[in-house]
């Protein structure tokens, strides 16, 4: 079993950081293939919708996760976040994202390509609002 990798982003409104995320996860070809790929992501936080933050990530290949306010109007592409005391917290496998408590918000998602599957495979995307002051927030990445 590999070790879980942690990664903090702090972030402001409006502030993009990329960073450079390493692959896991998958079967033994796509580890193999997924090893010789780069992954970044892009994670930014964005107005506030209904008194609670949003976020928004990409991958470099396409692949999109999007916190939505709205969730009926994407019903089909829709999947729940896990939200409590101040941070929500995303687990996302194989691009599929799962959430084990009660439902605050949805994302959106949109996957493409096998990359994009294995680099998320076993993921968690943490995001924490400090001190429920939105304009503070961090976001953890686990991976492994």
């Amino acid at each position: 079993m590999q070790a879980r990798t942690k990664m903090f982003f702090p972030l402001t409104w409006g502030q993009t950081k990329t960073v450079l995320v390493p692959a896991l996860g998958g079967d033994e070809d796509t580890i193999r293939m997924v090893e010789r790929l780069s992954y970044f992501f892009k994670v930014q936080l964005f107005s506030q919708y209904a008194g609670a933050p949003a976020f928004w990530c990409q991958a470099h290949n396409g692949a999109v996760m999007h916190a939505m306010g709205q969730p009926e109007r994407f019903e089909a592409e829709l999947l729940p976040i896990k939200w409590f005391s101040g941070t929500a917290l995303v687990s996302v496998e194989a691009l599929n994202l799962i959430a084990n408590y009660r439902t605050m918000y949805y994302l959106a998602r949109q996957s493409r390509g096998e990359e994009a599957r294995a680099l998320l495979h076993n993921a968690t995307l943490l995001v924490e609002i400090i001190d429920n002051h939105p304009e503070r927030a961090e976001i953890h990445l686990f991976l492994g």
